[in-house]
């Protein structure tokens, strides 16, 4: 602990926060009124005395920032925005901003393995799995649908995952990683979850992809 005022300065206070949580449309539409959107939400955060905030990044194969490996999650799905090449509107790099000036530290919350949940559709609306049908890890019987997981009131929504053992999966996930790394050094962190195999059930076990 070195150069730190007290055993207080070290400790992290963390919460992680999916964005545009209580967003309406408009607000993920317009880079002015999000920017506004995660300000007050990161000056709730300071007043609540936290100093660390993990965004979620990267989940469902989309990335909250424009990416050459994976394609800006979408106005029309939850939490998805309104962005193109022109618009300059990088969720990612608001927080990054926005957090230097409540000195906040932001991380990158990325799933790793969990790529889709069926609450979005079936997997040939997957930004991962339409084109790459094969990535997917399986259950015994040849399933992707993870149901020792499922939620929902009616416990049928479905998570569905990357197979680790697929050497192109490895490459894809090292790019997106990689990326961020690259585009931004400001980070103070990256947390990689479900970075593990589905949960088992009773004649369900995975990996046989």
């Amino acid at each position: 602990l070195c150069g730190l005022s007290s055993a207080a300065d070290a400790q992290v206070k963390a919460v992680w926060v999916r964005p545009f949580t209580g967003a309406d449309v408009e607000t993920r539409r317009n880079a002015a009124r999000g920017r506004e959107f995660i300000r007050a939400e990161l000056e709730k955060i300071k007043r609540a005395g936290l100093n660390t905030v993990y965004v979620e990044a990267f989940w469902d194969g989309y990335a909250m920032y424009p990416s050459r490996v994976a394609p800006m999650r979408p106005l029309n799905i939850p939490h998805g925005f309104a962005a193109d090449a022109k618009s300059g509107w990088d969720v990612l790099r608001v927080y990054i901003e926005e957090g230097a000036r409540h000195g906040l530290k932001i991380h990158a919350w990325l799933h790793v393995f969990h790529q889709w949940n069926t609450n979005l559709g079936g997997l040939e609306n997957s930004p991962i799995f339409r084109e790459n049908s094969d990535w997917a890890a399986l259950d015994l019987s040849g399933s992707p649908l993870v149901k020792s997981e499922a939620e929902g009131a009616a416990r049928d929504i479905y998570k569905v995952f990357l197979s680790p053992s697929n050497p192109q999966v490895r490459k894809y996930l090292r790019a997106v990683v990689g990326e961020l790394a690259e585009k931004y050094p400001q980070l103070a962190g990256a947390q990689w979850d479900y970075i593990r195999y589905p949960l088992h059930a009773p004649g369900a076990p995975f990996d046989y992809s």
